[in-house]
């Protein structure tokens, strides 16, 4: 059994609007209806920094001819009024080394939403007092206080002394310019 859902069951509640759901994923579905054309793969390549396995990338689309993916990358898909547009991915995007993760996506995606594409960007936050819990994948944060030192330099006063010195910054100075003037004599 396959878990890739129907348009109709992640379909967001006002037309054109994301919620617990991606408005722009529901249109692809729509789209690309057939299960062939919503798999789901993590990918090596990175448009801004090239071939990266470390920073895999979700896309969605179909596999097509060998190494040949036809997708788009679901983060961008799932931006505000995106195209639907799939893009040819081929040996040059390294997509021997992109792995099929279709089921746990979807499964992932129908308990979490969005969250499941943007992460820590998509939360909707239900706060009380200093805790708060995503309406959405349910992660549940805590408000705390952290106090860091911070050290600066700050410009002292002229003619301020400075500790271990026996004059003041210009006696100081002086001091240092008498010493190189004997040293080059």
């Amino acid at each position: 059994m396959s878990l890739i859902p129907t348009p109709e069951m992640v379909k967001p509640k006002v037309r054109g609007q994301s919620d617990f759901f991606s408005w722009q994923l529901y249109r692809y579905l729509r789209k690309y209806p057939y299960a062939s054309q919503q798999r789901i793969w993590a990918g090596t390549w990175n448009s801004a920094t090239g071939i990266d396995p470390e920073s895999p990338q979700l896309y969605i689309g179909s596999e097509r001819d060998g190494f040949w993916i036809h997708a788009r990358q679901l983060r961008n898909l799932c931006c505000h009024n995106s195209g639907l547009e799939r893009w040819a991915y081929g040996p040059g995007h390294d997509t021997r080394n992109w792995t099929d993760v279709t089921e746990a996506f979807w499964a992932d995606y129908l308990k979490k939403g969005v969250c499941a594409i943007h992460g820590d960007f998509a939360h909707e936050w239900d706060e009380e007092g200093d805790r708060r819990t995503c309406l959405y994948c349910g992660q549940v944060e805590v408000k705390t206080i952290v106090m860091k030192p911070h050290t600066v330099w700050q410009l002292a006063p002229v003619n301020t002394r400075v500790e271990g010195l026996t004059g003041d910054i210009d006696d100081k100075r002086q001091r240092n310019s008498i010493i190189c003037n004997e040293e080059r004599a």
